[in-house]
């Protein structure tokens, strides 16, 4: 997930030029079946980078490169996903 979100993260430039910083949380579902479902932005400190994540994590998820939900007691169950991302974590290495 976390080479994906590299690939696919466009920050936002004015976010880099300034470095600021703070935390975005992405959530959504695993379906028994290996389905993502309500996919949603959970929490951003910055409206633009989340907005950025949201869009970079729905192209991964479009992919439907084999998600595996969890098993409980034996058997496969929904899964819900929490994707938190540090946005200094990604802006060290990109350029406005």
């Amino acid at each position: 997930m976390e080479q994906q979100i590299k690939l696919h993260l466009k920050y936002p430039k004015d976010l880099v030029k300034y470095k600021n910083g703070g935390t975005a949380t992405f959530r959504f579902i695993v379906s028994k079946d290996g389905k993502v479902k309500d996919p949603e932005l959970f929490n951003s400190d910055d409206k633009e980078f989340g907005a950025a994540f949201a869009e970079a994590l729905r192209r991964i998820i479009g992919k439907n490169i084999g998600w595996k939900a969890g098993i409980k007691e034996g058997k496969t169950v929904d899964t819900l996903i929490e994707y938190t991302l540090r946005y200094m974590d990604y802006c060290t290495s990109q350029t406005p």
